[in-house]
């Protein structure tokens, strides 16, 4: 605790208070704070927590805890984090990082971390919460993300990430304005990071940030057309167009064995729009390729590479995918037909009921 004498004297006059002032909060002698400044006595053990929550920092920020091991530690941390994600454990996730900020309570990748979770648990996961439930929620996730970009540093790489749950978590109860707020002061496409770096690189440097940019935008560009085909202002047949649009967009960018969980996902959202207009061919046909997806998704290795030229350099790499429960996707397939009542309305097609036995063969 060499370092604490000097921490707690900058923290102090940071806050423009006299040794008396602080006495007075912590319940102490001015003294006793004089000779802690001076190094010539420490603080006893059980008023560390008070300090550090005073100043609104990490105890081992007060006693000059090494950087370089609160790094290690920090990182350790993510990194248990990234494997609970991988496999859909998110409240093992949660309980982690809410221990993990008890020791680092301004670590900005901690606290967007956590927000992740929590909007992944109440809004992404499928589990039945009460809208009361995900108003808290999104509340708690609010007020993580505000702290998260407060005490972030420049290097801080989930800005933008922050405020893009922002906008999501004042979406779930119904702030509008304040969402319009925090999507208005994100950067112009043309002049956002990912369009700018690439141009700063040389050689196989830049190549990948350009494939890596592929991604992004691809992802992006999807979540534009998922978003289209629930307006009202277009119809079935248009909807399914888009959807159909959507899988191939897919296809073109990562090829037929990318693993992408967005073409699992589009057709599931294809299959809802067939199984509305009463088409059982096409949803017959379409139960097969959500199948096909789960698969190319479930299966994927832990590291590979994209088969197209144009990702070549990109890591298709199944442990860093992020699954919102422990569910795999071939239960999730399952539940659906339950839920549409499939079995009933198909089940005198063998090709259906042939597909229905792979299903439940891997469940």
């Amino acid at each position: 605790m060499h370092k604490l004498g000097e921490n707690l004297k900058k923290y102090r006059t940071n806050r423009e208070l006299t040794q008396e002032q602080l006495a007075d909060v912590l319940g102490v002698s001015a003294q006793a704070v004089s000779r802690w400044e001076n190094g010539s006595t420490y603080p006893d053990i059980t008023l560390l927590p008070t300090i550090a929550g005073y100043f609104d920092i990490s105890i081992d920020e007060i006693i000059g805890f090494d950087n370089t091991r609160k790094e290690e530690r920090i990182n350790a941390i993510l990194k248990e984090n990234r494997i609970f994600h991988s496999n859909g454990e998110t409240r093992k996730s949660i309980k982690l990082l809410r221990q993990g900020l008890i020791e680092f309570p301004n670590e900005s990748r901690l606290l967007y971390c956590l927000a992740q979770s929590l909007y992944s648990l109440h809004f992404q996961s499928g589990e039945a919460f009460t809208k009361e439930d995900r108003r808290k929620a999104a509340t708690e996730t609010i007020g993580l993300l505000n702290k998260a970009l407060y005490y972030a540093n420049e290097n801080f790489d989930e800005g933008g990430c922050c405020r893009q749950m922002l906008v999501f978590n004042y979406l779930e109860i119904g702030e509008y304005e304040k969402a319009k707020e925090v999507a208005m002061k994100a950067p112009f496409i043309p002049c956002c990071r990912e369009m700018l770096l690439p141009h700063t690189l040389k050689g196989r440097e830049a190549t990948e940030e350009y494939q890596k940019n592929i991604i992004y935008f691809m992802v992006g560009l999807y979540h534009n057309i998922s978003d289209l085909r629930i307006r009202s202002e277009y119809s079935d047949e248009e909807k399914i167009e888009i959807s159909l649009m959507a899988e191939q967009l897919l296809l073109l960018i990562g090829g037929e064995n990318s693993g992408f969980h967005q073409l699992f996902s589009n057709a599931l959202q294809i299959l809802k729009l067939y199984i509305k207009n009463e088409n059982k061919e096409k949803t017959v046909q379409y139960l097969e390729k959500a199948l096909k997806y789960a698969d190319n998704f479930e299966k994927r290795p832990d590291k590979t590479k994209y088969d197209v030229p144009w990702l070549c350099f990109c890591e298709n790499n199944s442990q860093n995918r992020m699954k919102h429960s422990q569910k795999n996707l071939y239960e999730d397939l399952l539940t659906f037909i339950s839920n549409y009542g499939l079995e009933n309305w198909l089940k005198e097609d063998d090709y259906f009921m042939s597909t229905l036995k792979k299903i439940k063969s891997y469940c």
